[in-house]
């Protein structure tokens, strides 16, 4: 995991270089809780680091070891309770901008403005 996480911050503009931890809080009852701590140059891009390094963890984990995840959703449908059908994925379809506050002009001024409110 330590590795992926280093690999995950290196690939990341957003990553200042400073700090890029990961520490495993608590494990109880098969429970596994871990912990990430990450800096950027400043909270917009924070932020967004978080979310790029949180999503890229899971990914990761889906990929690797799909077993490690929890599963806690149960549903109970029948045949006529489905409206269509869903493959799971769109594996093709390019990624929608992922920065709230970084990466696109938009984003950008958002970043600034929550700067200047902060």
């Amino acid at each position: 995991m330590r590795a992926e996480l280093d690999r995950l911050l290196r690939a990341n503009e957003k990553w200042d270089g400073r700090v890029g931890v990961l520490q495993v809080t608590d494990a109880v009852e098969g429970v596994v809780r871990v912990r990430t701590l990450v800096s950027a140059s400043n909270a917009a891009q924070l932020f967004d680091l978080r979310c790029d390094v949180r999503e890229g963890m899971v990914a990761w984990l889906q990929r690797t070891n799909p077993g490690a995840l929890p599963c806690r959703r149960i549903e109970h449908q029948t045949s006529t309770d489905r409206v269509g059908t869903y493959d799971g994925g769109y594996p093709d379809a390019p990624q929608a901008d992922s920065g709230l506050f970084s990466g696109s002009a938009d984003a950008d001024r958002r970043g600034r403005a929550f700067e200047k409110t902060g």
